[in-house]
């Protein structure tokens, strides 16, 4: 019931508000209806697509007396939300001129002025929008002190907070509806150093201070104290100690610190006291003892570190200004010699003397740390190097950072990155690869790694790996392997049966394999079964993590995001996949990526490219896309015992005990896959790189074991498809010839499959002339071939029964690798039903007419390789393969034609012989695509315009005129741009256009004619009526 008249809504305000808050193209907007005062209605909360908002459904809520609010940082709860996008204040205890007043005498007092406002019945809300969205607890901290020092309306802190919609209605019972509009402020984003700054404008002034001590600047003598000139965490350091387990990585970094401490010293004529060395005892004898830890240790950690020829942590500048300020060399105010140095200048001093800068492939700006020795990388931008790069700027100089000078630091060293000729490095996560060498990151806090190689496997340090790795808050670290490991020791604490265990053995290794598309490990059984258990314990084994478990797939952003921070997508307990789910796990298993606009920019694009291995549980095999099902392993998962269930805690338990040995025997795995790579010379099948790591890892039973679980995922998808498991018990017995309406009948007479009840014989025909279709059928061992039946107005199929023979040919559309030998002399019989079939898989030609001797020569040859590949056949024609040509020899052909069917009026003169460079096509149905394939192929003494090309002959919706054109010239000569064409067809619009012969200017999907018009104009005309001059 309407209760709103005219609750009409600006969506055009409503898409800018959101636009300004940073909401882009495929993100969910929550919003949320509440009663307006007066209306006594329920709470309503809705998500929708950014751009597939429905607007009339928010206009009904409208007209109901619902007002609509936006939950600014998104999400539903204070527990959702992350990240703040926007501060934002109202003031609802004055009447809104007054409000205006205030918000005219903030910016008066300096602070910034907002991105945009939007102004309601009763108060005007205020929106500071930032550059990046805060971490929640940042936000938290800047949206409290903002309302406390404006005076706003204390109650909306919350993150959650719900906000009008710009373009809504502001409705009360009783009262007119009032529309909340949105005027632009700057339109632009402030930045946090911004609103700080501003913030201590609206501050009230501190109490004086005390007057400053007055320090003794006397200068010290010609000796000089080292340790003053240290980084401030190893002046620490020295007289603290490091704990076991690092001792040696800070010593050497305490070593290297002053060695070039007490050169730099020694330039100057300075006499450092006490020496470098005589510090560095000091601190190893603050470290614990025990475990080797003595004076020749010492000794080598020393002579290491003076090897390396190390300068001082700290910066020149750094070092100099301390000289200064010890020297009495300290006469300017500190306000004077920060305006002379900018804090800017100071970051950028730092990053450029202390960090390896480098760019990522994808073009973001990385920096290298060297930390007590040990290596740590990370993106510019990354929350973790802007923190490291404030604490050296106070640990150097004792100056605290802002968001402005660190601001223009990033930028700058970006423009490093970019344009500064450093080198260009891929960034991995978790396993990478260079040079034939593999590289698992371990990520724990020595940031060790383990090299895996053919000869065997290794743990290796930070600095000593070539790669780089980046790091997730999700990560956590894996255990130090133990060589050796007994992998059959996983089978204790996961219920695999003994069928299924090489194939999970090959996943869990692949996984370490960075190269190769990733099959997906689709578990599923009963309840009971310890499906998420499994799952999590093989994710735990190379990817533990926080969230190990999905709950579902997700759009391409959601998987983006996931790929970004896993190596392993685990979803867990899933009970359906969508088809576009289901083809979004076929793009991440063979090699996925996402594309989105860079926030606040125009024309700056981010982009994540990603192959990951998937872990899929559910209690039944929810795979029904055959694409799916090729790249599945589908493990069969049996109910626990109760009797050999183990309570949770104890599992996990002995899976810690156990993951040191399961990681080695992983690796040792690895490493044997890597090694027996190239002795593997057998046939491969789809997903061909994890199949032949397979062999080479674990040999004939794992092969054995995949060809099996092909076959299973083939009956999947027939049992998956009512229609498929139809046409196959309907030509179990007999074969099938007919058209798709008599199909349609038998179908239903035998199947009462609700799906097969609401069949059209005009979608049954469009399902045969799938090639996905027909590729389910053919690997059932169901042919299918189509046909014209007499006046080539209707077509025909021909469905037979055919059982897979033991090495079957590649499904259509995938061709086999060249063989190594020559194929033996092939021979087949011309027969109508392959000739039609060949050319009518899409039901869009036929074929008809007289066909030249060359012409008749190149079908034959492509003939040969399709009946070759559907039924062997009779000998009328030897093919020949010599290096890269085939030698044809044509016979007369013996031709015979279906019932119904009409003959092909096809001449050869015997021995004709031609030499052509046709590549073998070893498929069981073509399309249109392959004989444009064929006649585009040069042949010697043919010339490509005395190539005929068929011409479609149905229409989807023909017209008369269409139908009078396609019936002039069933054939059309194969035209390029640039041809001379002339029109002889009857309509009369085309010849008054181009009464005259013209140039083809280009050709749109083989069948369009770009022409050019007087006056410099263009049109596009098919090209049925043209014939090449």
């Amino acid at each position: 019931m309407n209760i709103v008249p005219s609750a009409s809504i600006d969506s055009t305000a409503a898409i800018q508000h959101l636009t300004l808050l940073g909401y882009q193209t495929g993100d969910t907007v929550h919003l949320r209806f509440l009663p307006g005062k007066g209306y006594n209605l329920p709470a309503i909360c809705r998500n929708y697509p950014l751009r597939a908002i429905p607007w009339g459904e928010v206009e009904s809520y409208q007209s109901r007396g619902y007002g609509v609010y936006i939950g600014v940082n998104g999400g539903d709860r204070d527990a959702d939300i992350t990240h703040g996008r926007s501060l934002f204040i109202e003031w609802d205890d004055c009447p809104k001129p007054e409000q205006w007043e205030r918000l005219r005498d903030l910016e008066g007092r300096g602070f910034p002025a907002p991105t945009f406002t939007i102004e309601s019945r009763r108060s005007v809300h205020t929106y500071w929008v930032l550059p990046e969205p805060l971490p929640v607890e940042t936000w938290r901290a800047l949206q409290a002190e903002l309302l406390r020092l404006t005076g706003a309306d204390p109650t909306i802190k919350n993150p959650s907070r719900l906000m009008r919609l710009a373009g809504s209605l502001h409705v009360m019972q009783g009262l007119e509806p009032v529309g909340c509009p949105l005027q632009l402020g700057t339109g632009r984003p402030v930045t946090p150093g911004e609103l700080k700054s501003g913030l201590r404008q609206l501050a009230p002034p501190p109490p004086p201070n005390d007057p400053p001590q007055i320090i003794d600047n006397s200068p010290p003598g010609n000796p000089i104290d080292l340790s003053i000139f240290l980084a401030k965490n190893h002046q620490d350091l020295i007289n603290t100690g490091a704990k076991t387990g690092s001792r040696n990585g800070r010593g050497y970094a305490l070593a290297c610190d002053l060695i070039g401490v007490d050169s730099w010293l020694k330039n100057l004529r300075f006499s450092p006291s006490p020496s470098a060395y005589e510090l560095f005892t000091t601190y190893c004898q603050h470290c614990p003892s025990g475990d080797g830890w003595d004076s020749a240790e010492w000794d080598k950690i020393w002579q290491s570190a003076a090897n390396s020829m190390p300068k001082p942590c700290c910066s020149d500048s750094v070092l100099t200004a301390r000289l200064k300020r010890i020297m009495g060399d300290n006469d300017e105010p500190e306000g004077e010699k920060t305006s002379k140095k900018s804090v800017a200048k100071l970051l950028i001093g730092i990053a450029q003397n202390e960090c390896d800068l480098w760019q990522s492939d994808t073009g973001e700006g990385w920096a290298d740390i060297l930390i007590e020795g040990i290596r740590h990388s990370h993106p510019l931008r990354s929350g973790r190097f802007r923190k490291w790069l404030a604490g050296r700027l106070w640990a150097d100089h004792e100056l605290p950072s802002n968001s402005e000078a660190m601001q223009s630091c990033l930028t700058v060293l970006e423009s490093f990155t970019e344009f500064g000729g450093l080198p260009k490095r891929k960034v991995f996560l978790r396993v990478g690869e260079l040079e034939g060498y593999i590289y698992l990151d371990v990520a724990n806090e020595q940031n060790q790694l383990i090299e895996v190689s053919p000869a065997g496997w290794r743990v290796i340090e930070s600095t000593d790996c070539p790669v780089r790795f980046e790091r997730c808050d999700t990560q956590e670290p894996l255990p130090l392997p133990v060589a050796g490991g007994d992998l059959s020791k996983l089978w204790e604490i996961i219920p695999v049966a003994t069928g299924y265990r090489e194939m999970v053995l090959a996943w869990e290794a692949f996984t370490l394999i960075p190269a190769g598309a990733k099959p997906v490990l689709t578990l599923h059984g009963a309840k009971g079964a310890g499906k998420s258990t499994t799952a999590k314990l093989l994710k735990r084994l190379i990817d533990p993590g926080k969230a190990d478990l999905l709950n579902r797939v997700g759009d391409g952003q959601t998987i983006a995001t996931n790929a970004r921070r896993r190596l392993i997508l685990a979803y867990d307990n899933l009970s359906h996949l969508t088809a576009s789910e289901q083809d979004a796990m076929c793009r991440v298993s063979t090699g996925g990526s996402f594309t989105a606009r860079k926030l606040y920019t125009d024309l700056d694009d981010i982009f994540y490219e990603f192959t990951r291995p998937q872990i899929l549980t559910s209690v039944d095999c929810i795979p029904t896309r055959s694409d799916l099902l090729d790249r599945c392993l589908l493990v069969q998962v049996e109910r626990i015992d109760e009797s050999l269930r183990l309570p949770e805690g104890e599992l996990w338990r002995k899976l810690n005990e156990l993951a040191p040995e399961l990681l080695g025997g992983l690796l040792d795995l690895v490493a044997a896959g890597l090694r027996n790579l190239s002795t593997v010379n057998e046939r491969l099948p789809r997903m061909a790189d994890f199949a032949k790591f397979g062999i080479a890892a674990l040999g004939q039973e794992f092969i054995t074991a995949y060809r099996d679980n092909i076959a299973t995922a083939q009956n999947v998808a027939i049992e998956s498809n009512p229609v498929a498991s139809a046409i196959c018990e309907l030509v179990a017995g007999a074969t099938f010839e007919g058209t798709a309406t008599q199909l349609l009948t038998k179908l239903q007479a035998l199947s009462d499959c609700p799906k097969i009840a609401k069949l059209t014989s005009r979608a049954l025909g469009r399902m045969l002339s799938s090639k996905a279709f027909v590729q389910d059928l053919f690997a059932a061992g169901v042919s299918v071939d189509s046909y014209r039946k007499a006046g080539g107005k209707e077509r025909g199929w021909i469905i037979s029964n055919n059982p897979p023979p033991e090495n079957p040919q590649p499904p259509p559309g995938d061709k086999p690798p060249p063989p190594n030998d020559p194929p033996p002399p092939v021979t087949f019989t011309t027969e109508k039903s392959s000739l039609v079939s060949f050319e009518e898989s899409k039901g869009e030609t036929f074929f008809n007419g007289d066909v030249t001797a060359d012409k008749h020569q190149k079908i034959m040859s492509q003939m040969s390789q399709t009946s070759q590949a559907r039924q062997g056949a009779d000998s009328s024609c030897d093919i020949i393969q010599t290096g890269k040509t085939d030698n044809v020899t044509t016979q007369p052909d013996n031709v015979t034609t279906p019932q119904g069917a009409e003959p092909d009026n096809v001449t050869s003169p015997d021995n004709v012989t031609k030499t052509s460079q046709l590549e073998p096509r070893h498929s069981a149905g073509c399309d249109i695509s392959d004989i444009c394939d064929i006649i585009q192929t040069p042949l010697s003494g043919v010339s490509p315009p005395e190539l005929k090309k068929v011409t479609p002959f149905d229409f989807p919706n023909e017209t008369k005129q269409q139908k009078s054109v396609a019936n002039v010239t069933p054939f059309m000569v194969d035209f390029v741009p640039g041809d001379l064409v002339v029109y002889r067809g009857d309509v009369p619009e085309i010849k008054a256009l181009w009464p005259e012969p013209v140039r083809v200017i280009c050709i749109t999907g083989g069948v369009m004619l770009t022409l050019p018009l007087a006056g410099g104009k263009t049109d596009t005309v098919g090209i049925w009526g043209w014939e090449l001059i």
